[in-house]
């Protein structure tokens, strides 16, 4: 007789595992239970499947060709930051299994009752507060996850508290969490269905559905209470649109917010999918209290509402970063002097897989999504990026971190989505790649474990989401950097910035051959090259080309004192001799002895060939 789920119980051990107690009674079903558990000290939760009684609506197939539960598969194979960590898993003939981590917490239904109780000890500003970061909570969900149909409640919600101690939302169960895969049978395995978008019984679900769970998430914490539950007694799940009225009326009752925040609750519980905000535009618009009726009711809205908030379109801040993309010329790499290896590097792993996208599949080769070039500064890290450009003959855009800055609050997190989103458009119309150059990236990609203001931790975070995997969506991101010890290490992986780069002082070959480069395309006699590069102990690559730079403008004033003479003043060895005598290097000892100090101290225990390119100090 095989072994059967109803055997599994509290006090037995499975597969080495402890049992200590069943949870997540809601969700139990025939085929799937839930246990707080431990094995080798190490507590966790443990979710087992019946293999022979899993029905085969809740079915998807995995990497490998087998056909598993989609909770399992979500948890095996993806790594958002909002779900658990997944510690261990196994399947057997009869069972499948996840073991994954307990967090320390409540969830959101519990902390709503310690914190919003009849007696309303929360402050006006208070619950503006909470639903402020319940709400950008839920937006790093979406826009992490877009794929995953999620269907968030109090009871599926943790609190958890970051480095800063500031609330953020994760999931807790990810079985009626993910309930809208299922379809009609949401009700039936653990969805709670008066949150559900009224669209979703013709099987519709886009960004709109997940606003109005969001508005109905946020009526819950401003209530205790969703809709009131003696009105929910014996309806069905095909009532939803009357639940959907009850919402509005709770809206109405409510005296914790202002009536702008009524109405914009309104606007996201709109009957009509496509007359709600988007989830950027709901967070704006609770923020700043910045919503226009056009109906004769608070609760009727357009698309004008938008545009009036936003811009043309309803795409507003989503659009700002249109028509900011150069198409790249140049003559690429042969511009750049030295830096040999660095070029050669950068052909090998990110110049070819994009341009030859065929031939590198047959090989695996897959360009990395983000590569960091740091060192001192003046050695070249955003030419080479800027050349790199040329090399693809791609679009580009130049940023630092305070371009994507803002007077509104969150607007840096709304800047960093709309910047991407702009590349992933011009990527797709153009059928280009797409880079992003961002200078000074230490100043947006924090430790998120340093005393960040709020809303730095959210740039960071927002930053981290949207440069996931972006190659796949044609979008490539160049980082700069003085310094990489403070860039929160989370970017510098696998799937994000996987490649780093260190660009030191130029050697001697290197500066002449800068000074050959930027010679040429002026009048000039033949010079002692090696004499005038033992001159310049300490330059920079910009440090050499200033020198020919002012030599040019030697050169000039002295063509205009000899007028009406036509004769051309060329550069030579004393004028340049002397022009590098009397300037000084960018960096002292100090910042060499310091920049290779930040070098060593960051390459600690990696791969010296992967950090370091081939430059000689």
């Amino acid at each position: 007789m095989r072994a059967s789920l109803r055997d599994v119980k509290d006090g037995s051990t499975f597969n080495g595992y402890t049992l200590t107690k069943e949870t997540d009674v809601v969700s139990s079903t025939v085929f799937r239970k839930t246990f707080e558990c431990e094995i080798q000290g190490e507590e966790g939760i443990l979710i087992i499947y019946d293999k022979n009684l899993t029905p085969p609506d809740v079915l998807v197939e995995d990497d490998d060709g087998h056909d598993v539960p989609y909770e399992y598969f979500v948890l095996k194979s993806k790594q958002e930051y909002f779900l658990p960590k997944l510690i261990a898993d196994g399947a057997d003939s009869d069972f499948m299994w996840l073991f994954f981590e307990k967090k320390e917490g409540m969830t959101l239904a519990e902390y709503i009752a310690l914190n919003v109780d009849n007696t309303n000890t929360l402050r006006y500003k208070e619950y503006v507060s909470m639903c402020s970061w319940i709400m950008v909570s839920l937006s790093y969900m979406w826009k992490s996850a877009p794929h995953l149909r999620l269907l968030v409640t109090p009871d599926n919600l943790y609190v958890t508290y970051d480095e800063e101690d500031c609330p953020i939302l994760t999931i807790c169960n990810l079985h009626s969490a993910l309930s809208l895969e299922y379809g009609l049978l949401a009700p039936y395995i653990g969805a709670d269905s008066r949150y559900i978008a009224p669209e979703f019984l013709q099987k519709v679900y886009s960004q709109y559905s997940f606003v109005y769970n969001a508005a109905l998430l946020l009526l819950f914490s401003l209530n205790g209470l969703l809709p009131d539950d003696d009105i929910l007694n014996g309806h069905l799940y095909d009532d939803i649109a009357m639940v959907q009225m009850r919402a509005e009326y709770n809206v109405n009752k409510l005296k914790s917010i202002s009536d702008i925040r009524k109405q914009v609750l309104m606007c996201a519980l709109n009957l009509d999918p496509e007359k709600r905000p988007t989830i950027d535009a709901f967070i704006e618009m609770w923020d700043s209290e910045k919503v226009i009726s056009y109906g004769a009711n608070s609760d009727v809205f357009g698309m004008n509402m938008m545009e009036d908030i936003f811009g043309a379109a309803g795409n507003g801040i989503n659009g700002k970063f249109d028509g900011m993309f150069t198409k790249s010329s140049g003559k690429g790499f042969s511009e750049v002097g030295g830096m040999s290896d660095l070029k050669k590097v950068l052909e090998e792993k990110y110049i070819n897989p994009i341009k030859y996208p065929e031939i590198a599949k047959i090989y695996n080769m897959t360009p990395p999504h983000g590569i960091l070039l740091y060192g001192p500064p003046g050695c070249g890290k955003s030419f080479i990026a800027q050349k790199l450009c040329e090399e693809l003959e791609c679009f580009y855009i130049k940023v630092k971190a305070s371009d994507l800055g803002g007077s509104l609050h969150r607007e840096g997190v709304l800047n960093i989505g709309a910047l991407f989103e702009a590349a992933e458009r011009k990527a797709k119309e153009s059928n280009l790649p797409v880079m992003i150059i961002m200078d000074e990236c230490d100043g947006l990609l924090q430790h998120r474990n340093q005393e960040l203001s709020p809303g730095a931790a959210a740039e960071t975070n927002m930053f981290l989401t949207m440069l996931e995997n972006c190659a796949e969506r044609g979008v490539h991101v160049i980082c700069t950097t003085n310094d990489p010890s403070g860039i929160d290490s989370a970017a510098l992986r696998s799937g994000r910035i996987g490649e780093q780069y260190f660009v030191p002082l130029p050697d001697n070959e290197t500066k002449k051959d800068i000074m050959i480069l930027n010679l040429n395309s002026l009048p000039h006699k033949d010079m002692n090259l090696p004499a005038l590069i033992e001159m310049t102990d300490r330059f920079t690559s910009s440090d050499v080309a200033q020198a020919v730079e002012l030599a040019a403008s030697k050169a000039l004033s002295m063509m205009i004192e000899n007028l009406p003479s036509k004769d051309v003043v060329e550069i030579d060895h004393a004028m340049m001799s002397s022009i590098i005598s009397n300037m000084t290097s960018s960096l002292t000892s100090e910042d060499i002895v310091k920049h290779d100090k930040i070098h060593k101290r960051y390459t600690s225990g990696k791969k010296e060939t992967k950090q370091r390119i081939g430059f000689n100090i």
